[in-house]
């Protein structure tokens, strides 16, 4: 379950009970998964969006995929 709240993405795991919180290029990342966007489209939404280059939005995307993966919120 994820709601909006102000500029953040508020995630509740409904298997653990945990709630996690995305701000910023997080909860931009995290509502473009929601819509299936790709790895690529991730990256120039975000580069476009933020004062970051191609790479290091690359970078910074992967970990976060496999983070959100590692907690079970996401499939990659």
């Amino acid at each position: 379950m994820t709601r909006r709240v102000e500029e953040d993405v508020v995630i509740l795991d409904v298997t653990s009970g945990r709630y996690f919180a995305l701000d910023g290029a997080g909860a931009l990342i995290w509502e473009l998964l929601e819509d299936e966007a790709t790895r690529d489209e991730l990256i120039d939404t975000v580069v476009a969006s933020f004062d970051v280059d191609h790479d290091e939005a690359a970078v910074d995307i992967d970990e976060l995929i496999a983070e959100l993966a590692d907690r079970g919120l996401v499939d990659p």
